[in-house]
């Protein structure tokens, strides 16, 4: 009984009187969604990445290393 009613309503249709946003207003909010992620999480860890490699490249054999640990 519970798919019948379903049914009808998605026969049913779009209400009269209202219309339907166009697509690149329902694409919008998820647009902005990944440019957010990307400027918040994935842009900051990729230039940390880059610094880390570059530090990595800068060290010569009996360069004296501190770790975050204190360890040297």
């Amino acid at each position: 009984m519970g798919s019948l009613n379903w049914n009808l309503v998605m026969a049913m249709g779009q209400p009269q009187g209202q219309q339907q946003a166009p697509f690149w207003m329902q694409l919008f909010p998820l647009v902005l969604l990944v440019v957010v992620f990307y400027v918040a999480l994935i842009r900051p860890q990729q230039k940390k990445a880059k610094q880390h490699a570059e530090l990595l490249k800068s060290i010569k054999p009996n360069d004296r290393v501190i770790t975050s640990s204190w360890i040297v």
